[in-house]
């Protein structure tokens, strides 16, 4: 589990508390911290900045989706993996497919 994935279940099971020190009323410190975040300097940018997930590959447009079934242990051992290495299960899915292509 990375990171965001542990902050996200530590959120919502509201285990986590807010560092009050960093909190702020001063609406251009919020402003400056949304413009950083999507790597921009102004307003006008940040209404140009596509939002959301990156896109797969070099297409531009929603990436497809595949859907499939497993075996229960299979997905235990796909986690299992792409925790152990760092990687998310689809990254993992994405390299094997792209492997076994390539071989075949």
């Amino acid at each position: 589990m990375d990171y965001y994935e542990k902050l996200s279940r530590d959120i919502e099971a509201g285990t986590v508390v807010p560092d009050a020190s960093r909190l702020t009323r001063n609406l251009k410190a919020g402003e400056r911290i949304l413009l950083d975040a999507a790597g921009v300097e102004a307003w006008e940018e940040f209404e140009r900045v596509e939002m959301g997930r990156p896109r797969v590959g070099q297409n531009r447009g929603p990436s497809p989706v595949i859907q499939t079934r497993i075996p229960h242990a299979l997905k235990e051992q796909l986690d299992t993996y792409a925790t152990d290495h760092g990687q998310k299960a689809s990254e993992v899915v994405r390299e094997a497919l792209t492997r076994f292509l390539r071989a075949a």
